[in-house]
């Protein structure tokens, strides 16, 4: 059975968190503070001999952050042709939030540089006259 967007709004929360079924294997959590998760459940490898899995789509609502009906089930399509491929769709989620938070962390030279150089065009002092044309030619060096 599929549920419709009026039906997800008037989900209430209950004592327990509990899943309600969207189709497909889309399911939507519901907590007992009222807030509504998209969860896709999933065998990997593809077929009834893979291991189970739970994949959290994102958070049900409107607005930044949040997806709708229609999106979370375009996300669940997109995510089940690469379970098909051979992909593990967790694995791809944990790779690809690594590789965000390391640029997060770490930011490159030539990144810090060019800061420094956006922030200096405001307030160019004389020092930062200076550090600007070292920072200039270092990072003409470097590419």
């Amino acid at each position: 059975m599929y549920i419709s967007d009026s039906d997800l709004r008037s989900l209430e929360s209950r004592e327990k968190k509990y899943k309600v079924s969207c189709g497909k294997s889309l399911f939507v959590e519901v907590y007992p503070g009222g807030g509504k998760y998209f969860v896709w459940k999933y065998y990997f490898p593809p077929g009834r001999s893979g291991q189970q899995r739970w994949y959290q789509i994102g958070p049900y609502g409107k607005g930044p952050g949040k997806w709708t009906l229609k999106q979370a089930r375009d996300e669940h399509a997109q995510l089940d042709l690469l379970r098909k491929a051979g992909e593990d769709p967790r694995l791809l989620k944990s790779e690809a939030k690594k590789e965000i938070q390391k640029k997060a962390t770490n930011p490159s030279v030539l990144a810090a540089a060019e800061g420094f150089l956006d922030r200096s065009k405001n307030n160019p002092t004389p020092s930062a006259i200076t550090a600007s044309c070292f920072l200039t030619s270092c990072c003409r060096s470097l590419t």
